[in-house]
């Protein structure tokens, strides 16, 4: 009969015949024929042992009248069906949560089959539902087991910023205790190195993977926090960026944390000597799989004869230490008078 022949939403023919449903119900999934009302006129024997309910129990009920969704009034389930009956469901299937007959909350995955006329006009609905409480009930504890690591992390990172600040606060309270400009300066130096690592795990646990740092706003952060600390009063130095939004993780972002520091603080400190204004750029971008920093001021340049590798100051020390921990070619371009840029490319892990 012609009634027994109708079109899918692809247009291909489907049959509803008493041999498909033999072959449906050969299926390990259950399976529910709706009409277009969404009311059911086919539950089979596997949905009867899925959820409880015999077909004479259901037969010609709606979802709204009986509770196979569970919270149905509020649940996607609702989205699902009118999607179905509009025939705009997109997806190959969904994982909704259903009640049994006895009271219990099953996890049920639902591939739909939209059966239209020749005319295009919605025929029945074809679902088979396939059980998946354990394998949810298995992800749903890897995720609370997931958030549970995820908390302890942000609040090891949390802690590890409070006792950092602790020791710069130790060191900040010597320095008060010391009349000599000398060793007052290497107390600021070790504070600032401090700060740039206390920064890394403020950023973590404010971060929404707790793996990355957002290297351009650290950036930001950090070289603020060294213009407050020793920009003098005499010069007045500005701050340019041109970065782009970059993540980096922990292993690469402390070291460098640490020579960009350095790098800044030399800058803010010896770069502008006799200046009564002074700028300092930095640039930094992802080139492939590579990061490029570039740090530039309008000082007074360097000495000619200056190496990182000669040079005996603990900061510079720490430069040429952290380039090659992090595996980074460091290059640095100077003349008298007309400033100096320092430009580091690495490798992101």
């Amino acid at each position: 009969m012609e009634d027994n022949k109708f079109y899918n939403y692809s247009n291909e023919l489907l049959t509803v015949s008493e041999d498909n449903l033999n072959y449906l119900a050969q299926s390990p999934l259950a399976y529910i024929i709706w009409n277009p009302k969404f009311q059911i006129s086919k539950w089979s024997n596997k949905a009867t042992q899925l959820f409880g309910w015999s077909e004479d129990e259901v037969s010609g009920k709606n979802p709204s009248s009986f509770p196979l969704f569970h919270n149905f009034e509020n649940s996607r389930a609702r989205d699902f069906i009118e999607q179905l009956q509009n025939n705009t469901f997109n997806n190959d299937s969904l994982v909704l949560r259903c009640n049994s007959k006895s009271g219990n909350l099953l996890y049920c995955e639902w591939f739909p089959s939209v059966i239209t006329s020749q005319q295009g006009d919605i025929h029945s609905i074809l679902t088979q539902i396939h059980n998946v409480t354990e394998q949810q009930k298995e992800l749903n504890s890897v995720r609370d087991s997931l958030k549970q690591k995820e908390t302890l992390l942000s609040e090891i990172h949390h802690r590890v910023k409070n006792n950092l600040a602790v020791v710069s606060g130790l060191l900040e309270l010597q320095g008060y205790a010391s009349e000599n400009e000398e060793i007052m300066d290497i107390l600021r130096n070790s504070q600032s190195r401090i700060h740039s690592m206390a920064m890394v795990h403020e950023k973590m646990y404010q971060s929404n993977t707790l793996a990355n740092v957002r290297l351009d706003e650290y950036i930001r952060d950090l070289a603020q926090h060294i213009f407050d600390t020793f920009a003098n009063r005499q010069t007045k130095l500005d701050l340019e960026f041109d970065t782009e939004k970059i993540n980096l993780n922990i292993h690469q972002a402390i070291p460098l944390g640490l020579l960009l520091n350095e790098l800044i603080v030399n800058c803010v400190k010896h770069a502008f000597k006799d200046q009564d204004t002074g700028l300092i750029s930095i640039y930094l971008k992802k080139r492939d799989k590579n990061i490029v920093l570039k740090l530039t001021d309008n000082g007074v340049g360097l000495p000619e004869d200056f190496s990182f590798k000669k040079s005996k100051s603990l900061g510079m020390t720490l430069v040429n230490t952290l380039s090659k921990q992090l595996e980074a070619e460091l290059q640095f371009d100077s003349k008298k008078d007309q400033g100096t840029t320092y430009r580091l490319s690495f490798k992101i892990k």
